[in-house]
């Protein structure tokens, strides 16, 4: 793994027959996961739409980490000469400090009436750590780019697709649980290195019966 600065994560994600994984990771703290976590959904998206076809990265699109940090990612796609995915190398900068200092900034010059109570240097902090609602906000509002979540298991990423009480209803027939597998398909969900079993679980099936419903619904 590449030497990396403290607040930069450095992610290696592999592919094998059951799919991808992460192999590597430095300063798992950055988005707070580590070699057990899954890929996230964007990478999920970039891996199903076939992204890497035409580009070997995307750079600097938005990220947001468990705690709510701010990150600035890019993602290196690892092809061999067919132009197969072998796999991802994602790089996660923490910029929450300096978003929050170039607001502040922006306060500290800006122009206010004259009879206005100027902010005082000890308010600095504190209105610093009042800014994380408008970044967010900020970050949200430009519709125009994907901003990346990163959970810390396959299942809370399945429940962000498809509810858990849904997936766990006793009532659900074979053709309910088949319509729940194309979605989760047409979502990537399998690219994941252990999915599989853990739908299975969730809907209280067999492995066999979900790649069975995985068959039928490609074949579809």
């Amino acid at each position: 793994m590449t030497n990396a600065g403290s607040n930069s994560e450095v992610v290696f994600h592999l592919r094998d027959k059951n799919g991808f994984y992460i192999e590597s990771i430095k300063n798992g703290h950055i988005s707070g996961r580590t070699t057990s976590s899954p890929i996230t959904g964007l990478a999920l998206e970039m891996i199903k739409n076939e992204a890497y076809t035409d580009t070997n990265y995307l750079v600097n699109y938005r990220g947001v980490s468990k705690k709510g940090d701010f990150l600035k990612s890019s993602t290196y796609f690892i092809k061999n000469s067919d132009g197969y995915l072998e796999g991802l190398i994602c790089i996660n900068t923490n910029v929450s400090d300096y978003i929050a200092v170039k607001h502040l900034l922006e306060e500290l010059s800006s122009f206010r009436p004259i009879d206005e109570e100027p902010i005082a240097i000890e308010q600095a902090k504190e209105y610093s750590l009042k800014l994380n609602d408008n970044v967010m906000d900020e970050h949200q509002n430009k519709t125009d780019d994907k901003i990346e979540y990163f959970s810390h298991s396959i299942e809370e990423i399945i429940y962000n697709i498809i509810p858990e009480e849904k997936l766990r209803d006793k009532s659900l027939t074979p053709s309910d649980r088949k319509e729940i597998v194309s979605t989760l398909n047409d979502s990537g969900i399998f690219s994941m290195k252990g999915s599989v079993p853990i739908v299975a679980e969730i809907m209280q099936v067999s492995i066999p019966t979900v790649y069975r419903y995985i068959k039928e619904v490609k074949n579809n």
